[in-house]
């Protein structure tokens, strides 16, 4: 019988740990964080790491383009550009967490216009 309160006991310590809270249905929460990238270009080359962690790019872009999407801690975060070819200019990128801004880069060539940003979600 005291082996049943013993286990009992440690089974209630174990699942009130206070480092993974436990939701209504018995599952640990994940906390998301939505991240953003930005660019400050008139013509450029992008590219970024998506959702997924996979690399995507895209040619001809400008300060329009933005990338949203709902990260995780542990998620890595990057964005990058250069200038399309036969332009010129400085160029910038953003990395905005839950709308602050988590990381940023200008360019210091006009030439390239290369700029490029990366962090790990916390």
């Amino acid at each position: 019988m005291n082996y049943f309160y013993l286990s009992l006991i440690a089974f209630l310590l174990i699942s009130c740990s206070k480092n993974d809270p436990i939701d209504s249905s018995g599952t640990i929460p994940v906390s998301t964080k939505t991240v953003k990238y930005k660019i400050s270009c008139d013509d450029c080359f992008v590219f970024w790491l998506n959702e997924s962690g996979f690399s995507e790019s895209s040619y001809n872009q400008n300060s329009d383009w933005e990338y949203s999407f709902e990260g995780h801690s542990g998620d890595r975060v990057e964005v990058g550009v250069m200038n399309s070819e036969g332009n010129l200019g400085y160029n910038s990128v953003y990395i905005y967490l839950n709308n602050d801004l988590l990381e940023s880069s200008n360019s210091s060539c006009p030439i390239n216009g290369a700029a490029f940003v990366s962090d790990t979600l916390n």
